[in-house]
């Protein structure tokens, strides 16, 4: 194993966390260089300190003889967290040779950049909301490293699950239902933790408890962002950097659109209470059955109308429709629709 020594000071001299180490073809580990003893500890499996998802790629090279790969690969450190690391692996009849220095913080930067032009991009080309906030969640998982994020939109009490790119599907479901249940926890202060339900939630999907950053629009609670890391702890320097930059983004994206909604709701909202008109309505009552297999419609009359027209004229029954609109969008979801029939009664879908 003289080899060793040439082969770690070569691969020391790439980069200041350089490893060198010889395995059998199970994995055990033969000989452990210096500077691989310090930052993986003492290691005498490698497959054990493996990433499992770059178990199988590394084990192959391992296995066969006379083969020569060159990969990014994920070890656990002594400390407990995960490094990458590129490395060049040398499989022989005498042992396994692997070498290689540590690209962590490189890749790392190198993914924040993908995921920060990515999400300027959906922001520059006035892309949908939705896929502005999908890039700024991405944003700042490429940040914190081992962290998924969730970000919620405020339609005044309600909250609404937007964007949570890495998550999987139950845990989406089952936080808009904790959403719907207990909005007023969401609305935190610069930096907080989640809502206890929510944190529930996420550590039975396997997360660990989170934090929740608000976004504000025009000084307004517009959403929030919620991120798990894989450890829980106060994000560094350099994470609140990617997060503040993931939030402007998302802020921008959420005001364009909310000016959108606002100049076609103009066109297509009733004159009187500013709930849809009839046409509007009725196409989104259109999009919503073909999205749900299952809705429930309210019409709500408004008796003694004509009476009020009669006494107070035409402008006290608006201000007294006007007043039934409002109540009515005080007490529907974010994700429900209020419309008008023409001259006639409210109608909600859900």
């Amino acid at each position: 194993m003289g080899e060793m020594t040439a082969i770690e000071a070569e691969v020391r001299a790439a980069g200041p966390a350089s490893v060198a180490l010889c395995v059998g073809a199970d994995g055990t580990v033969l000989e452990l260089g210096e500077e691989a003893q310090r930052i993986l500890g003492a290691v005498t499996q490698l497959f054990d300190i493996v990433h499992v998802d770059d178990l199988a790629g590394l084990a192959t090279v391992v296995s066969e003889r006379g083969t020569v790969g060159s990969f990014d690969v994920r070890l656990r450190s002594a400390r407990g967290g995960w490094l990458r690391f590129h490395v060049v692996v040398r499989a022989t009849d005498e042992g396994v040779t692997i070498t290689g220095h540590d690209v962590t913080e490189l890749r790392r930067t190198e993914s924040r950049l993908v995921a920060l032009r990515e999400a300027v991009d959906h922001v520059v080309r006035r892309h949908p909301a939705a896929h502005t906030l999908d890039a700024a969640a991405r944003l700042i998982e490429s940040g914190w490293d081992d962290a998924r994020c969730a970000i919620f939109l405020c339609h005044g009490r309600d909250l609404e699950l937007a964007a949570a790119p890495s998550m999987p599907a139950p845990w989406q479901r089952a936080a808009q239902r904790v959403a719907d249940a207990a909005p007023d926890g969401m609305e935190r202060g610069a930096l907080g933790s989640v809502p206890a339900a929510l944190d529930d939630l996420s550590t039975a999907h396997g997360l660990r408890g989170g934090w929740c950053i608000p976004i504000h629009d025009r000084d307004v609670l517009s959403g929030v962002v919620t991120v798990f890391p894989a450890t829980r702890r106060f994000p560094s320097e350099l994470e609140r950097v990617v997060i503040d930059d993931a939030i402007a983004l998302a802020a921008l994206a959420i005001d364009r659109s909310r000016g959108s909604e606002r100049g076609e709701r103009a066109e297509t909202s009733d004159a009187w209470t500013g709930v849809l008109a009839r046409p509007s309505f009725v196409t989104a009552l259109q999009e919503m059955l073909e999205r749900h297999e299952r809705l429930s419609v309210l019409v709500v009359k408004t008796g003694r109308l004509a009476e009020i027209n009669l006494e107070l004229g035409y402008e006290g029954g608006a201000v007294v429709l006007a007043a039934v609109a409002e109540r009515i969008r005080r007490a529907i979801r974010a994700r429900d629709v209020a419309g008008r029939l023409a001259g006639g009664p409210f109608v909600v879908a859900g």
